[in-house]
């Protein structure tokens, strides 16, 4: 005899992976998010792009990773000689912290 379908009201709920959240004002810590290889050779550029700092973003949402890490997505400047950027991507949770 076949057993009959579970129905979703009998289903354990669902771990939610993504949610859309009002917009916060964060720190992105960009020395932790990219940590400098190491490498023995490097010369240092003063025009570069300057990722050895600490800036504010704007948290949107958080999603799950399949590993179970959880990201933010999060939009802040970066600079890079004299230009300014507008970044938006998935922060490790770890690299974002509040304002």
């Amino acid at each position: 005899m076949d057993m009959p379908a579970i129905g979703p009201e009998a289903r354990p709920p669902q771990r939610q992976v993504y949610r859309d959240i009002q917009p916060v004002t964060v720190l992105v810590d960009l020395r932790a998010l990219f940590r400098p290889a190491a490498f023995s050779n490097r010369v240092p550029e003063p025009r570069g792009l300057q990722v050895g700092r600490i800036v504010t973003g704007t948290l949107t949402a958080w999603s799950i990773a399949e590993g179970g890490d959880w990201f933010g997505r999060v939009t802040y400047m970066v600079i890079t000689g004299h230009r300014h950027e507008e970044v938006t991507h998935w922060v490790p949770a770890w690299a974002i912290r509040p304002d």
